[in-house]
């Protein structure tokens, strides 16, 4: 795992190994464990269809950009099982908006390929 300075060029990491319980969120977890006590990092470790499902209830009460914020002060965002819930195309789009490059946060999935 790589942590980056301010300043350095965003790097993202995809964790996809195939296969069904092959201690993928156990990765994960000991990747978000060793980024807080190692490095001092910020770490969100989040189902992916919770923050969809979080990203699209925001957006239906006027109060889009919340979870941005948080997520832009986060250095390391670990999305867990992505792929394996399905997702409305607006919560996909949501999802894409919060992962884009011009966002401050670095995620990692730990799923499947889809």
């Amino acid at each position: 795992m790589s942590c980056r300075s301010a300043g350095e060029p965003l790097k993202r990491h995809w964790f996809k190994p195939n296969g069904e319980r092959t201690g993928k969120s156990h990765v994960g977890t000991a990747l978000g464990i060793q980024a807080i006590e190692h490095h001092r990092k910020r770490v969100r470790f989040l189902p992916t269809v919770e923050l969809v499902n979080a990203s699209e209830q925001e957006k239906a009460q006027g109060k889009a950009g919340k979870i941005a914020e948080v997520l832009v002060k986060t250095d390391l965002v670990i999305l867990d099982e992505l792929g394996y819930l399905p997702f409305s195309a607006s919560g996909g789009a949501l999802l894409f908006h919060l992962l884009e490059p011009s966002s401050t946060s670095e995620p990692v999935s730990s799923s499947p390929p889809i």
